[in-house]
């Protein structure tokens, strides 16, 4: 599946929509709520979209076009090369993402906090799509903060350190995937530790 939105070209794999469906499934007691099933796929897919086009806008900054992906371990931003870009401006652009998904975090807990009573009103569904909003894009964006590449982080830690350093960086990243992964293994998140064990192999 692919189109354009906002003078981006945007793909959708399949593999994509069969993982937001597997968390969802576990995330929603077995998928006996089909339409709360459903409301999952739509917030993971609004989510890392707008984590996507965060980076892809500051891409666009430089006046490169970016390509954004959505696959089975979340979503991807390239580009091709054109002009040399700073270990400073690829920092802005790996931090983009995450900041991007918290500002709709924000935005979002700031109607229900600012206006309880509008809030209240809205129908159980709207509630609970507010609810996760908030939860998957502050959850999403700490995940890709931890520098551990290829995530987010990692590639903060990998552009701060500089090509001089890539063995400190792959040090550094290994040493925290094991880590993390040990921890969501002992908290029976499967799948989060299933992502560290890819990133530390």
């Amino acid at each position: 599946m692919s189109f354009r939105l906002f003078g981006v070209n945007v793909e959708i794999q399949m593999g994509f929509w069969i993982n937001a469906l597997l968390i969802g499934f576990v995330s929603t007691g077995g998928g006996s709520n089909i339409p709360l099933l459903a409301l999952w796929v739509v917030i993971v897919l609004v989510s890392i979209l707008v984590h996507e086009f965060g980076h892809a806008l500051a891409i666009l900054r430089h006046g490169i076009e970016p390509e954004i992906a959505l696959h089975w371990m979340g979503g991807s931003t390239t580009w091709r090369q054109t002009l040399p870009l700073t270990r400073p401006q690829r920092v802005i652009i790996s931090v983009a993402g995450p900041l991007a998904g918290f500002i709709l975090a924000g935005l979002v807990f700031g109607f229900t906090y600012f206006f309880p009573t509008a809030y209240h009103r809205l129908p159980s569904l709207a509630i609970q799509a507010f609810r996760l909003l908030v939860y998957v894009n502050l959850f999403w964006g700490v995940f890709n903060l931890i520098p551990v590449l290829p995530l987010d982080g990692g590639h903060i830690l990998e552009h701060a350190l500089g090509p001089k350093r890539v063995r400190l960086t792959a040090l550094i990243s290994l040493i925290i995937a094991v880590a993390c992964g040990a921890v969501f293994l002992f908290m029976q998140a499967y799948f989060a530790a299933f992502i560290f064990a890819l990133s530390a192999f």
